[in-house]
């Protein structure tokens, strides 16, 4: 488990957690197979930190396996949930994804949604404390049906 954050929101958390995140995963050229969790929480990363994320895991991808991703307490809003919805949507190996407290409202919901209608391996997204309301929770589970794995 690589953890980022320390609990409390700090202005340089975002650039400190993406160089370690970076030389983590671009250092030598063995595969990093011990590394499948990463907690990012309290970060305060929003949407740009959240795409640089993708794109170290993106080039990370054939070296190391991250199944599980925490992302809560970032400062996401519905623009964050972009990028996460485009590495949903790729083959990835992300089957637990946590994105609690980020604000995300009816329309990061749907844009999380489209995602999931053909992501097989998702199991478990945790997204209490946002404002998805009856629109976003109606997206996703449409997506649910979608998806029957």
């Amino acid at each position: 488990q690589f953890r980022a954050g320390n609990g409390s929101a700090c202005p340089d958390m975002e650039a400190i957690a993406q160089d370690k995140l970076s030389t983590l995963a671009l250092s030598g050229s063995g595969d990093l197979p011990c590394l499948t969790e990463l907690d990012f929480n309290w970060l305060g990363l929003a949407e740009s930190g959240v795409a640089n994320l993708v794109e170290v895991l993106e080039a990370s991808e054939s070296r190391m396996t991250v199944t599980a991703l925490s992302l809560s307490h970032n400062l996401l809003y519905d623009q964050g949930c972009a990028p996460l919805s485009k590495f949903l949507k790729a083959k990835n190996a992300i089957s637990y994804l946590q994105i609690a407290d980020n604000s995300i409202s009816h329309k990061g919901a749907t844009s999380l949604a489209s995602a999931l209608e053909n992501n097989r391996v998702l199991l478990t997204l945790e997204i209490p404390r946002n404002d998805v309301g009856d629109e976003g929770v109606s997206s996703l589970v449409a997506a649910l049906y979608v998806n029957s794995t």
